[in-house]
């Protein structure tokens, strides 16, 4: 699934389903839309797709909050992994926890996400995933459907200790809101001379809700748990904006 970035924990081998950091993380035309415009330009999912994949008959969850100037926004995630390389998964995202003034619209989007992993030999896995559901409290969009689909490939290098991904998304104009439909995917996870510690670096291109860089610290606090530490930043063009980023991960 996406959008929790990667934890090295081979799943069934997709891309969904995270010591130094902490760098520097249009307009609508009518009322209504100004609306909706405030909400994209915090956008901040998790549609990166995992280079994590949740095992067979095995869970995953991860929660991010996103700290920007003026709001802090969760995002949710629960995957479950399924017979031959399919992953379901929810994900509620955009969920405004606090926002500067005091008011809280209660508008997260609803994603239910399901993906295909295709492993081609030790080194190459590739997946296929879509992202379908609505802003259903959000009375100014309409609960118009959004829609969010990829395909990207995971490539190990160096005995595994490099993974480098890439690829490409299709999302629908109620996901991107103005911009850019079609987009890239990037990213890379170096490791930090411990298997615990891993820098992740990754990009969605595009001047739309969606593009964004993040540049995030991945520890494996215990078994199975995982603490993220980075920030965002705006891909060009993009309406979204520079913000702080904190995460937990469980499989």
């Amino acid at each position: 699934m996406p959008p929790w970035g990667a934890g090295m924990k081979k799943r069934n081998g997709s891309l969904s389903g995270a010591g130094f950091l902490l760098l520097a993380l249009t307009h609508v035309c009518a009322a209504a839309s100004a609306a909706r415009d405030n909400h994209a330009k915090r956008h901040r999912f998790k549609n990166l797709p995992e280079i994590a994949v949740t095992a067979s008959a095995t869970w995953s969850a991860a929660a991010e909050f996103n700290l920007f100037p003026a709001a802090v926004i969760a995002n949710v995630s629960v995957d479950y992994g399924l017979d031959h390389g399919w992953n379901l998964g929810l994900s509620v995202l955009n969920l405004e926890m606090w926002q500067e003034g005091g008011h809280i619209p209660w508008n997260p989007d609803g994603l239910v996400n399901i993906e295909k992993n295709l492993v081609f030999g030790e080194n190459w896995t590739a997946v296929i995933g879509t992202q379908n559901g609505a802003a259903f409290w959000d009375r100014s969009r309409r609960s118009r459907v959004e829609s969010y689909s990829y395909a990207d490939n995971q490539i190990r290098l160096w005995d595994d200790k490099l993974v480098a991904h890439f690829g490409g998304y299709l999302a629908s104009t109620a996901m991107t809101g103005p911009g850019d439909r079609v987009g890239f995917l990037a990213g890379l996870r170096v490791p930090l001379g411990h298997e615990r510690w891993q820098l992740a670096l990754d990009y969605v291109s595009g001047n739309n809700a969606l593009g964004t860089g993040t540049i995030q610290l991945f520890w494996q606090i215990a078994p199975g748990w995982r603490l993220d530490l980075g920030m965002q930043l705006p891909a060009p063009g993009s309406p979204n904006q520079y913000g702080a980023l904190f995460g937990i991960g469980w499989h």
